[in-house]
């Protein structure tokens, strides 16, 4: 359909494709809203600061694709293969994102509050400063994922697998976390995991564990079991769970 490779700033709007071959084509700053593409291959496109609200990507291969600064608010990405895809600052509300696989993706800064991220990999991805507020993450797959300062505020993550996921100073404020597991779910270096809790205001109100208390007194590194053991504490505390 498309006869060139090269549609920066061009008006896609509405626009229907079934199976295209666009690997490496150049979309920056397009208009793509209401766009419907079905089983296409973008591989190494460019979408930088593209709007593509309301669009439809629908198991389209999107590996190493640019949507860096683009909008796709409430866009259908079900089933799409985007890993190491760069979302950096895309606005990305009410985005459907089930099923993908966007292992090592990036999301840095991105915002998909109330987005549908359920059963979807993202293997050491990253959402450092992402508003994942509200989203759906049921039976996602975290594992090693980088979460450092990322607002998961009533976020669902029931059954999501975090283990070695990166939770620095993450907000999980009213987040559903029955069935998650948090195995090896913060790399520590130093001692920067007791800190973390110990800045914690809601943690602080709560009877410190022994082995945390240890570490803050004297300085002293608790074992592996400690610290897994005090990070569920912490979490689910903050949380408003039962301890």
């Amino acid at each position: 359909m498309f006869k060139h490779t090269v549609y920066r700033n061009a008006d896609l709007s509405g626009i229907r494709v079934d199976n295209g071959d666009y690997v490496r084509f150049v979309f920056d700053e397009a208009r793509l809203t209401q766009a419907e593409f079905i089983g296409c291959d973008f591989d190494g496109a460019s979408f930088l600061e593209a709007r593509a609200d309301e669009a439809v990507f629908k198991q389209c291969l999107l590996g190493n694709t640019l949507f860096a600064g683009a909008r796709l608010v409430n866009a259908d990405m079900l089933e799409v293969v985007a890993y190491e895809a760069n979302f950096e600052g895309a606005d990305m509300r009410g985005v459907c994102l089930r099923g993908a696989d966007a292992r090592g993706a990036m999301f840095h800064g991105a915002t998909l509050r109330g987005a549908d991220l359920r059963e979807s990999s993202f293997r050491f991805a990253d959402f450092r400063n992402a508003d994942l507020t509200g989203a759906d993450l049921r039976n996602a797959d975290l594992s090693n994922a980088d979460l450092t300062d990322a607002d998961l505020t009533g976020a669902d993550l029931r059954n999501a697998d975090l283990s070695g996921t990166v939770l620095r100073r993450t907000r999980l404020e009213g987040a559903q976390l029955e069935g998650a597991d948090w195995t090896d779910a913060v790399q520590v270096e130093g001692n920067d995991l007791i800190e973390d809790m110990a800045d914690a205001a809601a943690f602080a109100e709560h009877p410190r564990s022994e082995a945390l208390e240890r570490a803050l007194q004297a300085g002293v590194k608790p074992t592996e079991e400690e610290v897994q053991a005090a990070l569920k504490l912490a979490v689910q505390w903050m949380c408003g769970q039962e301890a």
